[in-house]
């Protein structure tokens, strides 16, 4: 969606119940492997990264790590 929607001006992305992926195994520090920890890095990057303005709604945040939510500029 943010590649589609790059050029499209005054787009906005919305993403509802995003509990579940930044719960996520692959998201904790907790016993990484190499393949848990390209896809939290990969995860990251994409919020850091992301042309479009993207709504995350959820219902907790505090079952998100602290290094997650510093991605987010407003939580």
């Amino acid at each position: 969606a943010q590649h589609l929607l790059t050029d499209a001006p005054g787009a906005v992305l919305l993403f509802d119940e995003v509990d579940g992926i930044f719960d996520a195994p692959g998201l904790s520090l907790a016993g990484l492997d190499q393949r848990k920890l390209r896809f939290r890095a990969s995860m990251l990057r994409r919020l850091e990264e992301a042309a479009v303005p993207t709504l995350w709604i959820g219902n907790d945040v505090r079952s998100v790590e602290e290094a997650v939510l510093r991605r987010f500029t407003l939580v």
